[in-house]
Parts: C-alpha cells; sequence; structure tokens
C-alpha cells in the first residue's frame, strides 16, 4: 500500500472556527490540522514516470 499527503483539506479560516468549538469542549487542545491522504493500492514499485504522473493527479487545491 502507498500512502500519498495530499493538500490541507481545511482553510485556515474553518480550522480556526473549529478549534473554537473543539476547545469549548476540551480546554487542552491547543491545535488541529486537517489534509487529504491517498492510498494506492500497488503490487510494484512505482516507476520514476509513474511517480511523476501521481504527483500531477494529486496536486490540487490551494495549498495554505
Amino acid at each position: 500500500m502507498i500512502e500519498i499527503y495530499g493538500p490541507p483539506s481545511h482553510s485556515p479560516f474553518r480550522l480556526k472556527q473549529l478549534l473554537i468549538s473543539l476547545q469549548q469542549i476540551d480546554s487542552n487542545i491547543t491545535s488541529i490540522g486537517a489534509r487529504y491522504i491517498h492510498f494506492l493500492e500497488a503490487s510494484e514499485k512505482k516507476k520514476k514516470n509513474e511517480e511523476k504522473t501521481l504527483d500531477v493527479l494529486l496536486s490540487y487545491g490551494p495549498d495554505w
């Protein structure tokens, strides 16, 4: 299984809103983050051209 980390899933503004909500539940929470993770089932190691193709396909959205 191959894991490829993608871009953040929430904007800094949305993360701040979520942090405030979570801190109302537990004041010990000091920070949060979230990002997309892609899982690929592969039987072989990726070749260089396949890595480049995956990088292009999985590079999307803003990178806050």
